[in-house]
This record gives C-alpha cells, sequence and structure tokens, in this order.
C-alpha cells in the first residue's frame, strides 16, 4: 500500500531538477511503509541522504534565484 501516492497535477512544482527529487523522496517513504525489519535500516538512510540533499539543491536555487521565503526554508 502506498503512503503517498504522486499526481503531477497535485504535486509537480513544474521543474523538472525538483520534481525528480520530490518523486524519488516518495518513492522512498513508499518503500519505508512496506519494508521489512530487515529492510527498513537501510531505507532509512537512504531517507536521511536523500533529505540532506534535497535541502541542500532547495537551498542552491534559492539562493541563486533570490527565493523571498529562502530564510524560512533555512530554518527548518
Amino acid at each position: 500500500m502506498q503512503l503517498i501516492n504522486w499526481s503531477d497535477q497535485d504535486h509537480s512544482l513544474n521543474l523538472n531538477i525538483m520534481d525528480d527529487t520530490h518523486r524519488e523522496f516518495v518513492v522512498i517513504i513508499n518503500q519505508l511503509n512496506t519494508a521489512s525489519d530487515a529492510d527498513f535500516k537501510g531505507l532509512f538512510e537512504k531517507l536521511l541522504i536523500h533529505t540532506e540533499a534535497h535541502f541542500a539543491r532547495e537551498n542552491e536555487l534559492m539562493e541563486k534565484t533570490g527565493f523571498p521565503a529562502i530564510a524560512e526554508q533555512k530554518s527548518k
């Protein structure tokens, strides 16, 4: 069972680099939702690595484009 169902209509930013990152996040979350005890640790580590890279990429893009809410992004 999927915990999150990706929908381009509901979730897409129409920015391929971020949409691909968000789709990958959804895949990992759905894998964790159904993971066996044996697989959970490895998938959770994958999620941590993904999340760090995800926010670093978003921060970089926001800085480059002068995104007005970057302070809020970085405070989380």
